[in-house]
């Protein structure tokens, strides 16, 4: 990339140097070991690898959820009534008795965000984010039933 464009991108997100190692009962397991990236405002980012390489390791220290045993992390701020970052975890994580909608606005609810409001966010950020094409069909569905869908 062209310096002078480089610097004229704004990287909200910044990793630098990281580790994670864990304490085992054999010894010490590392799971991260100097990780470093910049995702540049507006950039789409995908964590691509095998089962146990550390993909959810970094998730959690991205989103606050452990501490890293080295380097840093720079995210962007929140903005009022907004949060920073945001995991949504994979399988039993979602709430099964509620819709697809209803477990995208459930931050939004803890965060005393007027239903209206939570409705008309939650529905802009699974239309304009979703890739598979038939998920505006599926919104009354409960989770679960979009892991059993062929």
């Amino acid at each position: 990339m062209i310096p002078a464009v480089r610097s004229q991108l704004r990287t909200p997100i910044a990793v630098a140097g990281l580790g994670k190692i864990y304490p085992g009962p054999r010894g010490a397991v590392t799971a991260l070991r100097d990780v470093s990236f910049a995702i540049p405002e507006g950039e789409f980012c995908a964590l691509i690898g095998p089962s146990g390489c550390g993909k959810t390791t970094l998730l959690h220290i991205l989103v606050g959820l452990l501490e890293p045993s080295a380097g840093t992390v720079a995210m962007p701020r929140s903005k009022p009534g907004r949060l920073a970052t945001a995991l949504v975890f994979q399988g039993i994580s979602a709430f099964p008795w509620m819709t697809v909608v209803q477990n995208v606005e459930y931050g939004l609810r803890v965060l005393r965000v007027p239903p209206r409001d939570r409705r008309s966010r939650a529905e802009a950020q699974i239309q304009g984010r979703s890739p598979i094409r038939w998920f505006d069909q599926t919104l009354p569905m409960p989770p679960i039933q979009l892991t059993q869908r062929n």
